[in-house]
């Protein structure tokens, strides 16, 4: 009698077939396991373990951050967008530390039975989504207005100081914001925007990687207005040398410095770049 499925799977590697060790009940089925098998493997003591109803972890080490939000994902299924704390951490917003249930983004007419692992936010309308780390996640601006309505009135200003200061421009923020969120809002310094409608500029690209035409890494540019080559650097701490080397202007500012300095150095340095070729550097 040939083998069958099940005597061909080591068990012990099973989980390198799935993306940070998760995988559904119903993938592991089609591979050939019985609930059984499941059920013995997922028992105390076993070697995997249920994160979610209908979602294993194929490990029995305590599941990282990284493989709940995997696992979130996989249980809500398509057309879900990770948000909150999660996603701005994705993000490089880091104000607060992501814990508590994991938080996604699904369409109103959806119908999820969300187990206390799990926050679920429902929308009319999901916002484009953006990629980071593989997980397709909602923009920082709705990420962060997701989690600051769970969040204390301290954690709230932390979480949209930092989103702002990032990029985001406040004005964005508002219409959504619950009047709690409104109120910190209020309270918080202009961001970076305010700077750039000042210089005259048109609103840059954010947080943009930048290379030579051959492929070599020169940084990161916190701003970027690509048909003038000039980068602002406000919140990256790496050093301009190899952008300037690659004949990149940089403006280099500080959070603290007031925005019609900032608006005065900017539109120095854009009036500047056109007065030269633009540099060969690719953005992306």
């Amino acid at each position: 009698m040939p083998p069958t499925n099940r005597t061909l799977i080591d068990l012990d590697a099973l989980a390198t077939l799935f993306r940070h060790g998760v995988a559904t009940v119903v993938e592991l089925l089609h591979l050939g396991l019985s609930s059984t098998l499941l059920h013995l493997r997922c028992g105390r003591g076993g070697p995997w373990q249920y994160l979610l109803p209908g979602i294993l972890l194929l490990s029995g080490s305590p599941p990282t951050r990284t493989q709940r939000v995997q696992a979130a994902l996989r249980y809500t299924g398509p057309h879900t967008l990770l948000t909150g704390l999660d996603a701005l951490h994705l993000h490089g917003i880091r104000a607060v530390p992501a814990t508590g249930p994991v938080h996604v983004l699904i369409h109103h007419r959806r119908r999820i039975q969300a187990p206390p692992e799990l926050r679920v936010t429902r929308t009319r309308g999901l916002p484009n989504p953006m990629l980071r780390n593989n997980f397709l996640t909602a923009p920082p601006a709705r990420a962060a207005l997701d989690a600051a309505r769970h969040l204390t009135p301290a954690a709230q200003r932390a979480v949209l100081a930092e989103t702002i200061r990032a990029g985001t421009d406040p004005t964005t923020l508002h219409p959504r914001a619950s009047p709690t969120v409104r109120a910190a809002l209020t309270a918080l310094p202009p961001g970076p925007t305010e700077a750039i409608t000042r210089s005259g500029l048109p609103l840059p690209r954010w947080h943009i990687p930048l290379h030579t035409s051959d492929g070599r890494p020169l940084g990161t540019a916190d701003a970027w207005w690509n048909t003038l080559g000039l980068a602002w650097q406000f919140r990256t701490p790496t050093r301009p040398d190899h952008l300037t080397a690659a004949g990149v202007l940089v403006v280099r500012t500080t959070p603290n410095q007031p925005p019609a300095s900032v608006a005065a150095q900017l539109h120095r340095a854009a009036t500047q770049a056109t007065t030269r070729p633009r540099p060969d550097v690719i953005a992306g």
